[in-house]
């Protein structure tokens, strides 16, 4: 009765006014742009010198509920996060593979290699509303094998392996220790960044991931060129201190 209240308002034209073709075109575009209709047919048919217009709607149904089975170790608000489908709006079909590839491509990013989803629909005609349930495989993830580290003389290499979240997932057990190339690349930021703010402002620091072919391992590789070593100096300063003045320089940031 809803839909139908809102669809009579969709019309620009009432009982007893001059038809209008006109008028008729604008009404049904103004039930396409309502987005709750998935079919809409007009049929009209001439009684005496009067136009009797029907139309036929068919409406979306409703999506009431979803239900995720296989998330962890991520969260159900994550899942819920990159589908396009949601609880209270329309179920448009053709966005179940769409959503399943986001799916697929977020636990992708997780480290997981070749995840498995599904998304089943229940429909229920009574009140017109459609039940997801979504239903994730994950399969076998990728972890950290070696992790080789080159050109670095300012910092020995457990201390560089410290401040690089990957390799401390690394030790984690279970599926929590799974390798991020995500990770991975932030961590190759986060280096840079301890280079520059020691004073080696020009350095450079970049990573390699090799797959296995064979088993679900990644080596990883760090190269560092650290270039020459900036010591910034400064005098006259009494209002403020030297770190104060160091941290508005440029040059450590870029």
């Amino acid at each position: 009765e809803n839909l139908r209240k809102i669809a009579k308002n969709c019309l620009l034209f009432s009982e007893g006014e001059r038809f209008s073709a006109s008028r008729l075109s604008a009404s049904i575009k103004a039930l396409e742009r309502s987005n709750l209709f998935k079919s809409i047919a007009v049929d009209s048919q001439e009684i005496g010198k009067n136009l009797s217009i029907t139309f036929t709607l068919e409406p979306y149904k409703i999506i009431k509920d979803i239900h995720i089975k296989g998330e962890y170790p991520l969260f159900e608000r994550d899942i819920l996060a990159v589908m396009s489908l949601s609880v209270g709006n329309r179920f448009i079909a053709n966005k179940l593979s769409e959503d399943k590839s986001r799916i697929v491509t977020l636990f992708k990013q997780e480290g997981y290699i070749n995840p498995y989803v599904t998304i089943a629909v229940e429909e229920n005609p009574d009140n017109n509303s459609a039940a997801l349930t979504v239903t994730i495989k994950k399969g076998s993830y990728y972890t950290l094998e070696t992790l080789r580290i080159k050109g670095n003389r300012a910092f020995a290499d457990a201390h560089v392996k410290t401040q690089m979240k990957s390799w401390r997932r690394s030790l984690w057990p279970g599926t929590t220790g799974r390798f991020l190339e995500k990770e991975f690349s932030q961590d190759i930021k986060s280096l840079l960044n301890l280079y520059r703010h020691t004073g080696y402002v020009n350095g450079v620091v970049s990573g390699n991931i090799i797959h296995h072919k064979t088993e679900s391992k990644v080596d990883t590789e760090i190269t560092i060129n650290e270039g020459p070593l900036y010591d910034i100096q400064f005098s006259g300063n009494n209002a403020f201190t030297d770190g104060t003045l160091k941290d508005d320089l440029i040059l450590f940031e870029e």
